[in-house]
């Protein structure tokens, strides 16, 4: 089964006529629900990188509108381990095509 929940943005009106004034779409509350969902079963059944310890809650970075960054939202979760390892996953937008990061271990400045 093929399923494309933004495929809103691949077949809206302005990008089908090339408005260069038009603004990029912005998805609506169901994208985020689906977003979130996919990335909280993806929390479920990940493990930590750096201990191997289930992974916690799945927190949500909505991305500022004015940002000229390609990520259309971050998400945040924290392991399970006595250490709780920050861990961070990127949904990001690459030529009109929406992909999902995995999570990975965010470290503090200045360490490897």
């Amino acid at each position: 089964m093929e399923w494309d929940p933004f495929a809103w943005y691949a077949l809206s009106p302005d990008r089908v006529k090339g408005n260069p004034q038009a603004g990029a779409p912005q998805p609506s509350a169901l994208d985020w629900f689906l977003l979130q969902t996919v990335y909280e079963v993806m929390a479920s059944e990940s493990y930590c990188t750096e201990c191997g310890a289930h992974l916690g809650h799945v927190r949500v970075a909505y991305p500022d509108p004015a940002s000229t960054a390609r990520s259309l939202a971050s998400f945040a979760t924290r392991c399970k381990g006595w250490r709780r390892h920050r861990l961070l996953a990127e949904a990001i937008d690459v030529s009109g095509d929406l992909v999902l990061g995995p999570f990975t271990a965010r470290r503090p400045r200045g360490q490897p």
